[in-house]
């Protein structure tokens, strides 16, 4: 799994939908089980995410494990004592996510 999210999150953005959908249950199965997977991968996860174009089909992942994958992802980043631009596009990636899943679940 770990090596397919690195795939995506050095994919284009305009052929990132297309992959997404071709890899639905792959893609599902990242989420479902992120506790596998480590911290770079679930930061991957969420970049991926923050790129989706709204315009693809892929289905926005379920919440609890959005909610999930998030936390791990600002508690690591916490902890991390990152400096403020590290802060700033870690705030960035989280606004970015929000709005593609709000988009997702709108459409």
């Amino acid at each position: 799994m770990a090596k397919f999210i690195k795939h995506l999150a050095v994919a284009r953005k305009d052929k990132l939908g297309l992959e997404l959908f071709n890899s639905r249950d792959l893609w599902r199965r990242c989420w479902q089980n992120e506790d596998l997977l480590d911290d770079a991968s679930r930061r991957f996860m969420l970049d991926v995410l923050a790129r989706i174009p709204g315009s693809s089909s892929v289905e926005p992942p379920p919440i609890g494990f959005l909610e999930k994958v998030a936390t791990k992802f600002f508690t690591k980043e916490a902890s991390a004592k990152a400096g403020p631009d590290q802060v700033l596009t870690n705030v960035k990636t989280i606004r970015d996510v929000l709005t593609t899943v709000l988009q997702m679940e709108w459409d």
